[in-house]
């Protein structure tokens, strides 16, 4: 990949974006709480557009 990594290129207006949202104590690395959604984003018009989310739910193992 690297030998033709300048020769490829990709364009897109439609990305898939990883959020995770936490609360925690100020001045502390305590989390109280998380949560995880994964919104589908259309940056080809003007404002973007957010075109559908999931929450990701995680399962305790």
């Amino acid at each position: 990949m690297r030998a033709i990594s300048n020769l490829i290129t990709t364009r897109s207006n439609v990305f898939t974006v990883y959020v995770t949202v936490q609360i925690n104590n100020q001045g502390t690395t305590e989390v109280f709480a998380e949560k995880r959604i994964l919104p589908i984003v259309d940056r080809s018009v003007d404002p973007i557009k957010v075109r559908c989310f999931e929450w990701i739910t995680e399962r305790w193992r």
